[in-house]
C-alpha cells in the first residue's frame, strides 16, 4: 500500500489544526454576519464582513493543507493562500478606514485594488507555487510573491495608520479611543500573523503557523469588546451572545477529536448543560437589556421634554418680562409728572399699581432664577471674599425692619478668618433670604444670628443678648452661619418639603399669602453648589425655628 505523505506528515497536528481553524472561522463569520444583519448592511458592517470573510477563506484553505490527504487539493489551496492573504489585509485596511473616517477616498481605494492585482496575476497564471515536494507534502512557493506579499502588507498597515492620523483631529475622545483600540488589535494580529507566515516560508517550518493562529482569539475578543463596549456597530446584547455561542462551539468542536464512547457521552452531557445554561443567560440578559433601553428612552424623552419646557418658558417669560418693563416705565412716567400733574387720588392709585407691577416682576424673576438654578444653567463666579463682611452688611441693612417690629435683633461673630471661595452675589442671596424669612415669620420675640468656625457652632448657647460664640477661633474645615428666631415654628410635615420646589409651609401661607415656595429651594441649590449643607431645627408650631448653613472653607 502506498504511503500517503500528506496524511502521515501532518497527522500529529490534526487536532491542533482543527481547533485553531474551525472555531475562529465560526466566531469571525458569526460576528460579522450578525453585525451586518443588525445594522441593515451598513458600509462599516459590510467592510468588516469582507475582512472576516477573506480571513475565513484563508483559514479554510490552510486547514485543507493541514488535514487533507488529497495531493491535488493541498496543491490547489496552497497556490491561492498568498493572494487571499493580500486580499484580507486590504479588506482590513478598508474596514479600519471606514471605522475611523466613515469612508476612504477613491484614490485610496484604487491603491488597495492596485496592490492586490500583481498577486492575483501571479496566482492566476499558476506561478504562485513553482513545484510540489510529494514526500513531505509541501509546495515550493514563489519567492518573489512571498516578498511582494510582505511589501503589500506594509502598505496596508501604513494606510491604516494614515486613516487614524487623518481622523484624529476631527474625532472626539470616544471615537479616538475606539479607533486606537481597534487599530492596535488589528496591528497585533497582522504582526503575529505576518511574522509567522514569513518565518514558515523562509525556514519551511510551517508548524509555526498553527501556533501563530492562537493570537486570533485575542483579536476577536478585542473586536467583541469594541463592538459591545465601544459600540462601533451600535449593537447591544452582542457580548453575551458571543460568549454563549463561543462556549457552545468550543464544546461542540470537541466531538472532532473524541475517540471513545465514554468521552463522547460525557461531552454530550456537557454540551446539553451548556446549551440550557446559555439559553437562561441569554433570556436574563435580554430582559436586562430591554429594561435598560426603556430607562434610556425615558431619560431621553425627559431630556427633550425639559428642553422644550425651557424653550417655552423662556419665550413666555420674555414676553411677560417685556410687558412688566413697559408697564413700570409708563407708571413711573405718570408718577414723575411727565404727562402733567396728577390729582392726589390718582397719584395714590398709580403708586399702588406701580408696587403691584413691581411685585409681579420680582415674582417672575424669582421663578426664572429657580428655573435656572434648578436646571444647573447658572454660571457661578467664584472668587475669594470675606464672608463675615458680607453678612455684617446684610445684618445692618435688615436691622431696621426687625426693630420696627419690636424684635430683639442679635448678631455674634466668632473671631477668626472668614475668607471663603465662592460666588459672593449668590451666597449673599442665601443669607438675605434666611434673615428676611426670620423677620417676616417672627411676630414677637427675638432673632439671634451667629457666624462661627466648626461644625459644632450653632445656636445652642443662646443668651439674653443672642447666640454665644463657640470656644476656639482657629480656622477649621467649615464656617457655620446660624439664625434662630421665636417665630411661628415648623411642624414635621413641613420640614420634609421645606427645601423642595414650591414647598410651602402651612404657617408661611397663613402669614404670607404671596409666598411662592421658591426661596428655600433656591437657597438649598446655591448652598449645594458650593459644597455646603443647610438644615433646619424646630420643636413645632409656635416654638420658633433655627436654620444652619455649613460652608466648606475651600468650596
Amino acid at each position: 500500500m502506498d504511503l500517503n505523505t500528506c496524511f502521515e506528515t501532518t497527522n500529529y497536528y490534526h487536532t491542533v489544526a482543527y481547533y485553531s481553524h474551525i472555531v475562529p472561522i465560526f466566531i469571525a463569520l458569526f460576528l460579522s454576519i450578525y453585525a451586518m444583519f443588525k445594522t441593515g448592511a451598513s458600509k462599516l458592517s459590510i467592510a468588516f464582513f469582507g475582512f472576516t470573510l477573506g480571513f475565513s477563506l484563508w483559514l479554510f484553505g490552510s486547514l485543507v493543507d493541514w488535514v487533507s490527504p488529497d495531493y491535488f487539493s493541498v496543491y490547489f489551496t496552497w497556490s491561492w493562500l498568498d493572494y487571499i492573504n493580500v486580499v484580507f489585509f486590504a479588506m482590513g485596511a478598508y474596514f479600519f478606514g471606514v471605522l475611523a473616517r466613515e469612508d476612504i477616498s477613491w484614490g485610496e481605494k484604487v491603491i488597495l485594488l492596485a496592490v492586490c492585482v500583481p498577486a492575483f496575476v501571479i496566482t492566476f497564471n499558476g506561478q504562485s507555487v513553482i513545484g510540489f515536494v510529494q514526500p513531505v507534502c509541501e509546495a515550493l512557493e514563489n519567492e518573489n510573491l512571498t516578498n511582494y506579499k510582505l511589501f503589500a502588507e506594509i502598505i496596508f498597515v501604513l494606510m491604516m495608520v494614515y486613516s487614524l492620523f487623518v481622523s484624529w483631529k476631527k474625532s472626539d475622545s470616544a471615537k479616538r479611543i475606539r479607533s486606537s483600540v481597534v487599530l492596535a488589535s488589528i496591528l497585533l494580529f497582522f504582526a503575529v500573523f505576518s511574522s509567522t507566515e514569513y518565518i514558515a516560508t523562509v525556514t519551511d517550518f510551517y508548524e509555526i503557523n498553527l501556533y501563530g493562529l492562537f493570537v486570533l482569539p485575542l483579536f476577536l475578543i478585542v473586536m467583541v469588546f469594541a463592538i459591545t463596549n465601544l459600540q462601533i456597530f451600535k449593537i447591544r446584547f452582542l457580548g453575551t451572545q458571543i460568549l454563549v455561542y463561543t462556549l457552545i462551539i468550543m464544546v461542540g468542536s470537541q466531538f472532532l477529536f473524541l475517540e471513545s464512547a465514554t468521552d463522547t457521552f460525557l461531552n454530550s452531557i456537557t454540551l446539553v448543560v451548556s446549551i440550557i445554561f446559555s439559553l437562561l443567560l441569554l433570556q436574563n440578559s435580554k430582559k436586562e437589556l430591554e429594561a435598560r433601553i426603556k430607562i434610556e428612552q425615558l431619560a431621553e424623552n425627559l431630556r427633550l421634554a425639559n428642553e422644550q419646557q425651557a424653550e417655552t418658558t423662556s419665550f413666555i417669560t420674555h414676553q411677560i418680562r417685556g410687558s412688566f418693563t413697559d408697564t413700570l416705565a409708563g407708571l413711573g412716567s405718570l408718577q414723575d409728572g411727565d404727562f402733567g400733574e396728577l390729582l392726589p387720588d390718582a397719584k395714590k392709585t398709580i403708586s399702588a399699581l406701580y408696587e403691584i407691577e413691581k411685585k409681579g416682576r420680582d415674582e417672575l424673576e424669582t421663578f426664572l432664577r429657580a428655573q435656572r438654578i434648578g436646571s444647573g444653567r447658572v454660571e457661578y463666579i467664584r472668587k475669594l471674599f470675606d464672608l463675615k463682611e458680607s453678612i455684617i452688611k446684610i445684618v445692618q441693612q435688615t436691622r431696621s425692619r426687625a426693630e420696627a417690629k419690636g424684635l430683639k435683633y442679635n448678631f455674634v461673630v466668632e473671631d477668626g478668618d472668614y475668607k471663603i471661595n465662592g460666588d459672593e452675589v449668590y451666597l449673599s442671596q442665601v443669607f438675605i433670604n434666611l434673615i428676611d424669612n426670620s423677620i417676616r415669620y417672627t411676630p414677637q420675640g427675638s432673632i439671634d444670628i451667629s457666624l462661627a468656625h466648626g461644625k459644632s457652632a450653632g445656636v445652642a448657647g443662646a443668651t439674653s443678648r443672642g447666640v454665644a460664640a463657640t470656644a476656639g477661633a482657629g480656622a477649621s474645615e467649615t464656617i457655620t452661619f446660624s439664625i434662630k428666631d421665636t417665630g411661628v415654628g415648623i411642624n414635621e410635615e413641613d420640614k420634609r418639603r421645606l427645601f423642595t420646589k414650591y414647598g410651602h409651609g402651612k404657617n408661611s401661607r397663613r402669614i404670607n399669602t404671596d409666598s411662592n415656595g421658591l426661596g428655600l429651594f433656591i437657597v438649598k441649590n446655591i448652598v449645594d453648589v458650593h459644597g455646603g449643607k443647610i438644615r433646619v431645627e424646630s420643636e413645632g408650631e409656635g416654638k420658633g425655628s433655627a436654620f444652619f448653613v455649613d460652608l466648606p472653607v475651600k468650596s
